[in-house]
């Protein structure tokens, strides 16, 4: 095993950017193909629910969708295992190959067997010639296998409900449908008839628009990060607006042929049943022009010569035109198929006029609740894509969270760093009473280095034992002091995540392990939580805080650290809107067909997120600090707290020299009784404080005046803990103020003002008080 130890220097996001700007015009000209490849599928699925219910009596010539039911008409075949007698059968055989991973599943042959049919309704029967042009979408009705071989076989059933996709034509005397290629419907034998082919059609327009969606807003994605803006409103714009000018592009061009196509499948139809009309009336037809608006006397005139049989196919073909023209008046009244039709100047189909006995044979099409996706793929797709939605939402709410605490925090001096959640910018210096740590492959010295810029031990179990298959530890940090012009700040590694130019490489065989380092006199910028220096108790530390307030510790500068962050931020919300529409899509297949009026839909989800999403944003912000105001407060309670107490622990001491300082022991008793009455509420508690910081002082005055009690070990103990308290106070009152005006500050701002009064975000008011003064150079107060 070879060991090969490098470093690299990482250049500031350049090439990164380089990469994104090229790559979003490539993801989104994918989209417009993918999205182009999908309207074949698509228009297939609404020709067959525009796909007029044909009389086969009274069938039309040329192209066709005809359901019925299969009928035998000749040869009929079996299935292994299988009782049903067989128009079509098929047989495929398969062989599994390779080892391991590799290992899959190999056709290796298909036998087909097929035969002519009958397609028989109410009215009549149409022979279907069988040939190898037409794809056959039948069920699988046989399984079995052996070994390392599997046998399929699929039927399409006598007695099974068909739709047929062809050409109707004329063979002799009779009328059967053949299967030619070039002509503008696909060729097709769908066993389960329209529904099925429906949804089989559906299923495939829907994946195939998911995935140019997914194109499209991965190209966004890719352009916005590559131009290198750090919007979240600007990126939330962006995103919007090309996901509704995409989808109402694409529900324009399927409005536009929905229109077309209905005006051709109208024209057809009349074309259709006048040539086969003239063709009967043969000599009588000549003068005669068909009048579809009037009722035609099929007992008179130029259709005195025709056959019962014939005046009885008439009327039928006067029916299915009838159908098609029924189903052209109603996509056209319907939005928004109604308002193109109206803008771009469509004619309006006008009614054909039947008599009695033709009404009564027009059969009756239910329209009310026709599905553009089965149950089970409707149901599945819709829950597949709610879970996306909920796990990329998450996910990119919480690290846009975590990106907008950065951008909601000042990024003060480092003198001017106050308690609670802060960033600083400075150089790396290191501390005295620690020395430079040695980097685990170039040996070089610096103050931390993480394998993966993670400062936290995954090495270690919960009970300090190095876990299975760790060796060697995963980091090792010192504190160092950020410095700059107005001071310095101890800053704590642990917990930290190192974003760093400085990347050693150590490869172990295929394996990389990569190491981030943080050298001395780097710059840097940190984000994090300052506390209290446990150590002084009048500086501050930064260190790692709550959960919610990221910990990092770059050389980066602040706005590519962001950059970095707002990328995989903006890549889970991007996604997650993806998922959005996947689901929205599902729930409307399960309750209509596919339809312009689906994708309108699908925008005005679209349009509610944009809307929502900022909402949640601005809230989690004015959250965020007014939550950073009343932590700091909560720990000025503690800390008040814990200075009464020590007052009364140092009274008590004392109480026995100083029997003549009644006044002493009245106070106390007296500032007691008015923190259990006041305490609770944070102007009492305000007034107590006060009134305590008086009283302290005065304690140690007493203190400093009597030298045998100063010399006293406890007494000594309880006041410098009563001076670091003092200390704490300044520094967190502080800290609280700074908390407050950023918090009104931001909720006076807009648009932060749009959401503020209507969710409760009432003003927080300062805490007027002494302010401690600091301890010179160090963050403090």
């Amino acid at each position: 095993m070879s060991d090969d130890a490098t470093t690299r220097s990482e250049p500031g996001g350049l090439k990164t950017k380089l990469v994104m700007l090229v790559l979003g015009p490539i993801l989104m000209g994918l989209s417009v193909l993918v999205a182009l490849s999908s309207f074949s599928e698509l228009e297939t699925a609404r020709a067959i629910d525009r796909m007029v219910e044909q009389r086969l009596g009274g069938a039309l010539e040329g192209p066709a969708r005809l359901t019925g039911e299969v009928v035998a008409a000749g040869d009929v075949f079996s299935a292994t295992g299988y009782e049903g007698r067989c128009v079509y059968h098929r047989t495929d055989t398969f062989e599994r190959r390779g080892r391991g991973k590799k290992n899959e599943w190999r056709r290796t042959g298909s036998e087909v067997q097929k035969a002519n049919f009958t397609l028989r309704d109410a009215t009549g029967e149409l022979k279907v010639v069988a040939s190898d042009a037409p794809q056959y979408v039948v069920p699988k009705v046989y399984e079995e296998q052996r070994g390392n071989n599997r046998v399929e076989e699929f039927c399409l059933e006598v007695g099974d409900e068909a739709l047929i996709e062809g050409v109707v034509k004329r063979s002799g005397s009779a009328l059967q449908v053949v299967f030619e290629a070039g002509e503008e419907l696909p060729l097709r034998v769908v066993a389960g008839g329209a529904e099925a082919a429906r949804e089989l059609a559906s299923g495939g327009s829907f994946a195939l628009l998911l995935v140019s969606l997914l194109l499209l807003v991965l190209g966004l994605w890719s352009l916005f990060n590559g131009i290198g803006l750090v919007s979240v409103g600007g990126f939330m714009v962006v995103l919007t607006l090309g996901v509704l000018v995409s989808l109402l592009g694409f529900g324009a061009r399927l409005t536009v042929g929905e229109l077309e196509a209905n005006a051709a499948q109208v024209a057809r139809a009349k074309q259709s049943a006048e040539t086969s009309i003239r063709k009967m009336m043969g000599s009588s037809a000549r003068g005669w022009e068909a009048n579809w608006e009037e009722p035609w006397n099929l007992s008179a005139g130029p259709f005195e010569g025709l056959s019962r049989g014939e005046r009885a196919r008439v009327e039928l073909m006067r029916v299915n035109v009838s159908s098609a023209v029924d189903e052209a008046r109603l996509f056209q009244r319907r939005p928004p198929e109604l308002f193109f039709s109206m803008a771009l100047g469509y004619p309006w189909f006008e009614e054909v006029a039947l008599s009695e006995a033709e009404e009564a044979l027009k059969p009756e099409v239910e329209r009310g609740w026709r599905r553009g996706l089965g149950l089970g793929a409707g149901l599945g797709g819709g829950a597949l894509m709610t879970l996306l939605m909920l796990v990329f939402s998450y996910a990119g709410l919480r690290e846009l969270k975590r990106l907008r605490i950065s951008r909601n925090l000042p990024t003060p001096p480092v003198a001017g760093v106050s308690y609670g959640p802060t960033e600083v910018k400075g150089r790396v210096a290191l501390h005295p009473e620690y020395g430079p740590l040695e980097s685990p492959v170039e040996k070089r010295p610096c103050v931390a280095w993480a394998i993966g810029g993670e400062t936290y031990d995954s090495a270690i179990d919960h009970k300090g034992k190095i876990k299975k298959g760790f060796d060697r530890k995963t980091y090792e940090a010192v504190p160092f002091y950020c410095v700059d012009e107005s001071g310095k700040v101890l800053v704590e590694v642990h917990g930290a995540e190192i974003l760093s130019d400085h990347v050693e490489t150590r490869k172990q065989g295929k394996e990389e392990t990569h190491y981030h380092r943080i050298d001395e006199g780097d710059e840097v910028y940190v984000l994090g939580t300052a506390t209290i220096d446990p150590e002084t108790h009048t500086s501050l530390q930064v260190t790692r805080g709550e959960k919610d307030v990221p910990y990092i510790i770059s050389t980066w500068s602040e706005r590519r650290v962001q950059r970095s962050k707002f990328r995989r931020a903006t890549a889970f919300v991007a996604v997650g809107l993806v998922a959005l529409m996947g689901m929205a899509l599902s729930a409307l297949g399960l309750i209509t067909i596919f339809s312009p009026l689906m994708l309108v839909g699908v925008a005005t989800a679209v349009f509610a997120w944009a809307l929502i999403l900022p909402v949640i944003f601005l809230y989690n912000d004015l959250i965020f600090m007014r939550l950073r105001a009343d932590r700091a407060w909560a720990n000025i309670e503690v800390s008040l707290k814990k200075r009464f107490d020590l007052i009364s622990k140092l009274e008590e001491v004392v109480r026995g020299h100083m029997e003549h300082e009644r006044g002493l022991l009245e106070a106390v008793t007296s500032a007691r009784a008015r923190r259990e009455k006041l305490g609770k509420s944070r102007e009492g508690l305000e007034a107590v404080a006060e009134e305590e910081e008086v009283l302290s002082q005065r304690v140690m005055g007493l203190v400093e005046a009597y030298p045998e009690l100063k010399s006293q070990e406890l007494v000594d103990q309880l006041s410098q803990s009563l001076k670091d308290v003092e200390n704490e106070l300044g520094l967190m009152r502080q800290g609280y103020n700074d908390a407050v005006t950023f918090y009104n500050t931001r909720r006076e701002t807009f648009p932060q003002k749009v959401v503020a009064g209507p969710l409760g975000f009432e003003p927080r008011l300062l805490w007027e008080g002494r302010e401690v003064p600091g301890s010179g150079s160090e963050a403090s107060l």
